[in-house]
C-alpha cells in the first residue's frame, strides 16, 4: 500500500513549522547572549535586524497554519 498524499503534505508542513520554530527560539536566544555579552569593544549588535528575521518567520509559521 502506498502512503497517502495527504499525511505525506501534512508531514512536510510540520516539518517545515518545526524548523521555522526552532529558528525563531535560535535567534532569540542569540540576541539575548549577545545582548548579555556586549562590551565596549565588540562591535554593534542589531537588535533591529534579529528582530525583522523573527517577525518575517513568525509570518511565514502563520501562513503554514
Amino acid at each position: 500500500m502506498g502512503s497517502n498524499p495527504l499525511e505525506t503534505t501534512m508531514a512536510k508542513i510540520d516539518k517545515k513549522r518545526k524548523k521555522i520554530e526552532e529558528r525563531i527560539e535560535f535567534l532569540e536566544n542569540d540576541m539575548k547572549l549577545n545582548l548579555k555579552q556586549k562590551v565596549s569593544n565588540t562591535a554593534e549588535i542589531s537588535v533591529s535586524d534579529y528582530l525583522t528575521k523573527i517577525q518575517d518567520l513568525r509570518k511565514q509559521l502563520n501562513e503554514l497554519k
